[in-house]
Order: C-alpha cells, then sequence, then structure tokens
C-alpha cells in the first residue's frame, strides 16, 4: 500500500502493516493542500506535486516516479508554472508500447513517458483549478475542470 500524505511525504507498507520505505518530497506551499493519490502502475509509483511555491523561494511543481519496491526516485520532472492541480493521474497506452501518465492540470492536459519523465504532449483550455481526473474510453481521453 503507498500514501502520499503532502509535506510528510509518500510512504509504502507492507499488508502486516510493517513501513517498507518513506520518501521526503519537500515542504509545499498549498492554500488548500495536496490532493493528487499515487498511482501504481508494475514497478513504479507515480506522484503528482503540484503547489502554489516556485523560485526563487521555492521549488517549481514536479511529477515524480519512484521504485515500487525501494522507494527510490526513477525519475523527476519538474511543472514549472502549473499550480493547484488536485487530479489524480491516469495511465494509458501510448503508440506501440509507450505508456503514458496522463495528468489534468491548470491550464493544460498533459502526458508523460512513464519509463523516463519526458513530456509527450499537451493542449490547452482547462481552468485554473483542477481536481478531476481524466478518463479513458473508447480510445479517447476525455478531461475537464
Amino acid at each position: 500500500m503507498v500514501a502520499f500524505f503532502g509535506n510528510a511525504g509518500v510512504v509504502c507498507y507492507n499488508f502486516f502493516g510493517d513501513q517498507l520505505w518513506h520518501r521526503d518530497l519537500g515542504k509545499f506551499e498549498t492554500e488548500l493542500g495536496l490532493a493528487s493519490s499515487p498511482v501504481i502502475h508494475e514497478d513504479r509509483v507515480l506522484v503528482v506535486c503540484d503547489h502554489d511555491g516556485s523560485p526563487p523561494t521555492r521549488f517549481h511543481s514536479y511529477v515524480i516516479a519512484l521504485d515500487l519496491k525501494s522507494g527510490v526516485v526513477l525519475w523527476k520532472t519538474e511543472r514549472p508554472d502549473l499550480f493547484r492541480s488536485r487530479s489524480t493521474p491516469i495511465i494509458v497506452a501510448g503508440e506501440g508500447k509507450r505508456v503514458e501518465a496522463v495528468i489534468n492540470a491548470q491550464d493544460q492536459l498533459r502526458s508523460y513517458d512513464l519509463r523516463d519523465g519526458k513530456l509527450l504532449w499537451w493542449i490547452d483550455g482547462m481552468t485554473g483549478w483542477v481536481p478531476p481526473s481524466p478518463v479513458f474510453a473508447h480510445g479517447m481521453i476525455f478531461a475537464t475542470s
């Protein structure tokens, strides 16, 4: 089981209640708190860390993939100028054998390669406050804000 508690970090427990690992992800600045849930896909955990802080006083929002067994960072991709997304990502099959993480966020719907965190595509049109997760059905992605 994996849970994300914002400033308290991400934790992973087994079914006996033993903590397997903990990862501190930073001290986030946010008016209402972080609400995106972690997503597990095969051997990794994906966490969206969009918040109100930005350099030079704080760090950019980002998305991060952690190893499910150890909590080791596999990749981290900054998301500059994105704030207040509370959307949980979805995992979809992309072109070929590529697996994509699709994230609904402030002003844009974005897709990242789940292997390396590379930004693959984006579509403008979302609002500034985005809580709903996108949905994949009938070969299409549906997103609202």
